[in-house]
């Protein structure tokens, strides 16, 4: 990952403006047992405590916290049995603007210090997997549910309704053979929907609304998970950083241009 997670079209992707904003990226391992991984903490990634850590039967291990050498966004490392999840989180805007959503910054950009992290993360020398998945979650402001929902599809030209269509949440996979592992095909998962979603805005302590302010916003949301096929249980140690690769510039891809065959 890193270096070889950006996409080959780097500098066609640099001229076109940015659409998304990018509210969390996340990179995710599987294994019969996460133990024997041997993941780093987040403490070692970070290289000082997180500010909260939690444990529950039902969702394993949970370690967050800010990264104020990356403008403050937040790093939340999971653990459960099977899987463990590092995401990279945008923090709460600042300001009271009713229409500001979080965003980390470019998906190139972001992934690219999402695997920075995993660097870290992962264990040297590498071990073997499971499976692994790369994710994104990418928004754009919308006027209302109408707008957000035109927005949608024009990213989706061959749905045509016939009639007005509201609250609209569309779920495609088009898997693709993944060039570093012959054998292996790569999900692309792609969700689109149409939510509401509530905003947190920090702003000054004597503030007329006080130091936190909560807005709803209507969004146009893009949901990408680029996960390796569940019926192949096993990725060689030799293959994880490039496979990681692979996934994140079929992300970039997703957010630049769409879902294409």
């Amino acid at each position: 990952m890193g270096r070889r997670a950006t996409t080959r079209k780097r500098a066609q992707a640099a001229k076109r403006p940015a659409f998304w904003l990018v509210e969390t990226v996340r990179a995710t391992v599987f294994a019969e047992d996460v133990n024997v991984l041997r993941l780093n903490d987040w403490d070692q990634i970070a290289g000082a405590p997180p500010a909260r850590k939690t444990w529950t039967p039902q969702s394993g291990h949970s370690s967050v916290g800010s990264l104020p050498e990356q403008g403050g966004v937040t790093m939340i490392v999971n653990v459960q049995n099977q899987r463990a999840d590092l995401i990279l989180t945008a923090p709460a805007p600042q300001g009271e603007s009713s229409d500001t959503l979080p965003d980390i910054g470019p998906l190139e950009r972001s992934l690219d210090l999402l695997a920075e992290h995993c660097r870290a993360w992962l264990p040297t020398p590498r071990t073997d997997l499971a499976r692994l998945a790369i994710g994104a979650i990418l928004m754009h402001p919308a006027k209302d549910a109408s707008h957000a929902t035109q927005i949608i599809l024009d990213w989706l030209p061959e749905l045509k309704p016939q009639k007005p269509v509201y609250d609209l949440s569309v779920q495609m996979n088009l898997p693709r053979q993944s060039r570093i592992v012959r054998e292996l095909k790569i999900n692309r998962l792609v969700q689109w929907q149409t939510p509401i979603i509530a905003t947190i805005s920090v702003g000054l302590p004597t503030g007329p609304q006080g130091p936190i302010t909560q807005r709803t916003v209507q969004v146009a949301q893009c949901t990408v998970d680029i996960n390796t096929d569940p019926a192949v249980t096993h990725i060689g140690a030799q293959d994880v950083d490039t496979l990681l690769g692979e996934c994140a510039e079929l992300a970039v891809a997703i957010e630049q241009h769409g879902l294409k065959p």
